[in-house]
């Protein structure tokens, strides 16, 4: 066992190395290596115990919305221009369907991202307004 502390973060970053169900084991006072381990996947391993920092906290996930908490972060006059531009707009209307029916909005997701971008080229949202969204800040007083 080496004499590293291992914080919360370190299962994220061996997942991103590619290294999770390699044999070898973690626990907060260090890695323990399996004989099974090639010197290759030891040292990769290692790399990522040596980069580590045991302080680090998880990053916190963005947070999921229903279809409601989603929509008061938009003024009126922003949803009305939505609700607007998905009677006459195909596109709009797919993006604004979907948000509808969706168990929940998440706002890290890439689909929310490109249809608030599309939003802001159809000159629906401003670009300051897309990146308060999706932060999950509600308009400004």
């Amino acid at each position: 066992m080496t004499a590293t502390i291992i914080g919360p973060t370190f299962g994220a970053e061996i997942e991103a190395a590619g290294l999770l169900g390699q044999p070898f084991a973690w626990s907060a006072d260090g890695v323990t290596y399996d004989d099974r381990l090639t010197a290759d996947q030891r040292a990769a391993i290692e790399a990522v115990v040596a980069a580590h920092d045991p302080s680090a906290t998880p990053a916190t996930p963005a947070p999921r919305l229903s279809f409601l908490e989603f929509m008061d972060l938009f003024t009126e006059a922003e949803q009305l221009a939505i609700a607007g531009a998905a009677m006459t707009n195909v596109a709009t209307k797919l993006w604004y369907d979907r948000a509808v029916g969706a168990q929940f909005i998440d706002l890290a997701d890439a689909r929310l991202t490109d249809g608030l971008q599309a939003m802001v080229a159809a000159g629906l949202l401003t670009s300051a307004r897309r990146t308060r969204v999706l932060k999950g800040l509600a308009p400004a007083a």
